[in-house]
Formats: C-alpha cells, structure tokens, sequence
C-alpha cells in the first residue's frame, strides 16, 4: 500500500499513516481506488 500510495502521491506528510489505515480497511478496494485516480482527500474520508 505505501509503494503504491508513493508511486501515485509523492511523499506525503502522512504516507506511513495513511498505508496502514487503508491496508487495514480493505486492501483490494484501496488500491483500485488509488489506480482509478482518487485523491488523497478521498482516501482520507
């Protein structure tokens, strides 16, 4: 989940953080989310 984050984000302030909270909620569906593009305030909702 953070490579994917960091590959489509950057380095954000809250990568680590954020990895950890959608990898725990629902893997799969969190990284089809991050390829179709969602921002980073959607994945923070």
């Amino acid at each position: 989940m953070r490579a994917a984050l960091q590959a489509a984000y950057g380095d954000i302030a809250d990568l680590d953080e954020l990895a950890r909270r959608l990898a725990d909620r629902d893997h799969s569906g969190n990284i089809a989310r991050i390829i179709a593009g969602a921002t980073l305030d959607e994945l923070r909702s």
